[in-house]
């Protein structure tokens, strides 16, 4: 009766479809990146820096990748939308628009670091917009000299860009670059200005006309 037993349960174990293990481990997959994704949106440890890193082409897809997608709520009003500062280095002058160089925050997207970052690049948007020159160009002045003397990068230039919000339509049906969240469509100047190193301090300049200046020359100034 023994041998029988063992004879029919390893009859059942055959039968069984090979595809519901493989079905198994792909969801136990699928539910633990979620999950370190959704953990890791406040205060992530490096080990769920990386590991996001790792599934990063698969989370995008699902849209749970928040350093690529913006994962929180929002009233849809300006305070809400994020801004870049970036800086273009004197020496990329034949770069275009690749020598910029972003202004970015250490550490994993919704961490304290970054909403600093973006309490500093929003405050800067903020006086930008309403020609508080000398406030404006106080932020810009500190972040060149930043480059210039830390990151040994030699500003020409500094811009402040707000990123709009995507709409609904053009997430569901537009185009690949509509669908891109950081596509140039979704960026919208709101300061810029010329930098003028002098040893270890930096002039700056405002250029009026942002949507109206050429791209650096050779010697990291615009026409």
């Amino acid at each position: 009766m023994k041998a029988e037993s063992s004879g029919e349960s390893s009859d059942n174990t055959a039968d069984q479809p090979v595809g519901r293990p493989l079905l198994s481990l792909l969801l136990f997959f699928h539910l633990f990146f979620i999950m370190v994704a959704l953990g890791g949106n406040h205060f992530p440890s490096a080990l769920q820096g990386r590991l996001v890193g790792l599934a990063s082409p698969y989370l995008r897809v699902l849209n749970f990748d928040v350093s690529f997608t913006p994962f929180y709520l929002t009233l849809g009003t300006v305070d809400d939308q994020d801004h870049r500062i970036e800086v273009f280095a004197a020496d990329a002058y034949d770069a275009g628009e690749d020598g910029w160089v972003e202004v970015t925050a250490p550490g994993w997207r919704g961490g304290e670091r970054t909403r600093r970052y973006q309490r500093l690049a929003g405050t800067m948007a903020f006086f930008g917009e309403r020609r508080q020159d000398q406030l404006s160009a106080l932020f810009a002045r500190s972040i060149a000299e930043h480059f210039l003397n830390q990151r040994h990068i030699e500003p020409a230039q500094i811009r402040c860009r707000r990123i709009l919000p995507q709409d609904r339509s053009a997430v569901s049906g537009g185009t690949p670059e509509q669908r891109n969240p950081l596509s140039e469509l979704y960026f919208a100047e709101v300061y810029r200005a010329n930098t003028i190193p002098d040893g270890s301090r930096v002039g700056v300049i405002k250029v009026e006309a942002a949507g109206h200046v050429a791209r650096p020359d050779a010697g990291g100034r615009s026409p």
